[in-house]
């Protein structure tokens, strides 16, 4: 094979993205989740901005507002209108992560997404992120608080 053709293999097989995490913490689990109106946020993470040029932001939402998801911890991820000019849309990938107390992902609790195309739709839920009553029982629970993590990937380009 001539170096042209391997070289131009080479360039389309690795894709340039950027990538950024954040980390929602929730103290106090206990307290509101009982409480909580489906629909109402019970905590908002500040927003992490420049994944692709746009900025996102990571809701938690302790009570569903789908009847056949009641049971589970919902936690939503939002593209944030005030991106930079010029990008109004945008392909993302979302993976959400439980996170054990050394804050690594819990693999049985690490839900990705597909690739989506965020333009009219803002955001993405995941209605089944944690079932309540395993996280409960669970050691990842611990003195009433526990973490997520959310990471997108933006691709930006293939070379």
């Amino acid at each position: 094979m001539d170096p042209i053709r391997r070289r131009g293999r080479r360039r389309c097989a690795r894709a340039l993205r950027h990538r950024r995490g954040h980390v929602l913490h929730i103290e106090g689990y206990s307290l509101p989740h009982q409480g909580a109106a489906p629909h109402r946020p019970l905590r908002r993470a500040p927003p992490f901005h420049r994944v692709g040029g746009h900025s996102w932001q990571l809701t938690y939402y302790p009570n569903n507002e789908i009847r056949e998801f009641a049971d589970f911890i919902c936690v939503a991820v939002e593209r944030l209108r005030e991106s930079e000019p010029g990008r109004g849309s945008v392909h993302a990938r979302v993976t959400l992560s439980l996170l054990d107390h050394a804050g690594e992902p819990v693999p049985s609790h690490t839900k990705a997404a597909a690739l989506q195309y965020f333009s009219e739709v803002a955001g993405i839920a995941f209605h089944d992120f944690v079932d309540r009553t395993w996280l409960e029982e669970s050691e990842h629970l611990r003195d009433d608080r526990f973490a997520i993590r959310c990471d997108v990937v933006v691709p930006l380009e293939v070379r």
